[in-house]
């Protein structure tokens, strides 16, 4: 079994593609083994990794549809209180397995191989200034929100003080 955290699997895939002719990117890859769960998605501009300690039982790599972690992320649970985990099992070839909050979802992993993640990420910062498209920005403090970095009604209150 490999351990999923419900708000990274939000916070990720808003970084992945909506529909690309890329398909392989309409997804969320999963790379696991026994100490860790990484959570990778991208739109081919903007990519978000989130790495995560975990005691899985098994490894694990592959591409988990996004219409998949949309059903995963709008499913009811019968508490808000408890944090239920998201479990990935029985993954094969061919089929993949996750339960959460007492729900099973079957899913096909999708069959193509997942960009080189690694080969983009600087081995060091610049310190060059960059401009970014708000959009972009945007995204990236939803994600901050959704991982509980930061709380939106401690910004909007700011905002609104100034």
């Amino acid at each position: 079994m490999i351990v999923i955290n419900k708000s990274a699997l939000k916070a990720v895939s808003r970084f992945a593609a909506k529909s690309d002719i890329r398909y392989y990117l309409v997804g969320i890859y999963v790379e696991a083994n026994e100490t860790e769960t990484r959570l990778i998605a991208t739109d081919g501009h903007t990519m978000l990794i989130h790495r995560m300690k975990a005691e899985n039982t098994h490894s694990w790599s592959g591409i988990i549809p996004l219409d998949t972690v949309a059903a995963i992320l709008k499913h009811k649970t019968a508490s808000k209180k408890i944090d239920f985990p998201i479990e990935l099992s029985e993954c094969s070839g061919s089929e993949g397995r996750i339960d959460y909050a007492g729900q099973a979802f079957i899913f096909k992993p999708v069959d193509a191989k997942f960009p080189d993640y690694r080969r983009v990420i600087p081995q060091s910062i610049t310190g060059e200034a960059a401009c970014y498209q708000p959009e972009y920005l945007q995204r990236v403090y939803d994600a901050a929100v959704d991982l509980g970095a930061v709380r939106s009604e401690e910004h909007t209150s700011e905002l609104q003080s100034h």
